[in-house]
């Protein structure tokens, strides 16, 4: 029996075609929570970023936010936190001070960056985040750093570091987070704070940094729009989050029943 059902943000739960959850998912995580089942978040993005998107409708019982490494209740309490080292902080300070790529620095809370540029915005636009302010470094804890520039040249950076590991979710970004860090870290904390078991657990996403998540959970969903190597390792594949995809999966796994009738783009049963 499935008690918690972890979502990924971008392209899977929030459409940014529409800059918004479909109306589709939004019913169907309403039914989840009227059946007693949690609901959660599991996103590379920061609070700052979530609490950007419209998504203020729904309450989502926990947060796992950057891939893991910061772990908040529905009240942003934290639950667990996973730092990146300060050995692979020191060397990622140096391109951050360098200033010849954008790299966000992220903090509990903060999320700041070196510079600004044009493909950056046209990032940041492609998932409907602001741009983060310019900045000079802070001693504080660093949970999450953020490369825009092609993998080839993150590769080269991140065989530099030591305790910290590197996974994409655009063409030009990759985020780089403590080596035992990932999804699938943060869900288990979560799980034990809720007493919730591995084998009771569902989850959807559609990029690279999914892959461990919906390795870890009893069944993982991928988005029809979902990277390659995340569909194979999913347990089913459904349409794109435009398709009325959450819908559709939890359907399909018997979690949902109320049908829903789709007239001209809208949801009206």
């Amino acid at each position: 029996m499935i008690k918690a059902v972890f979502f990924d943000v971008d392209h899977t739960l929030f459409s940014h075609r529409l800059n918004a959850i479909p109306e589709s998912a939004k019913k169907a995580i309403q039914i989840l929570q009227k059946k007693g089942i949690y609901v959660f978040l599991a996103t590379g993005r920061h609070r700052i970023e979530i609490e950007q998107l419209p998504m203020e409708e729904i309450t989502f019982d926990g947060y796992i936010t950057l891939s893991g490494q910061l772990c908040l209740d529905k009240n942003y309490r934290i639950l667990y936190e996973n730092s990146i080292h300060p050995h692979d902080i020191e060397i990622l300070r140096n391109e951050f001070e360098k200033k010849e790529i954008p790299v966000f620095f992220i903090e509990e809370n903060a999320l700041y960056t070196n510079k600004h540029t044009k493909e950056l915005e046209k990032v940041q636009a492609s998932v409907s985040s602001e741009m983060p302010p310019i900045r000079e470094l802070s001693d504080n804890k660093v949970y999450q750093v953020t490369l825009f520039t092609s993998r080839e040249e993150v590769n080269k950076i991140v065989s530099n570091l030591i305790y910290s590991k590197c996974t994409g979710w655009n063409a030009f970004g990759s985020d780089v987070i403590s080596s035992s860090g990932g999804k699938a870290k943060g869900i288990e904390h979560m799980l034990q704070h809720y007493g919730i078991k591995k084998e009771e657990t569902m989850a959807f996403g559609d990029g690279e940094n999914d892959i461990d998540m919906l390795e870890y959970c009893q069944i993982g969903i991928a988005m029809g729009n979902a990277h390659e190597g995340l569909k194979k390792v999913a347990n089913y594949i459904t349409e794109d989050i435009d398709n009325n995809g959450v819908e559709l999966a939890l359907k399909h796994f018997g979690l949902i029943y109320t049908p829903s009738l789709v007239y001209g783009g809208q949801v009206i049963a």
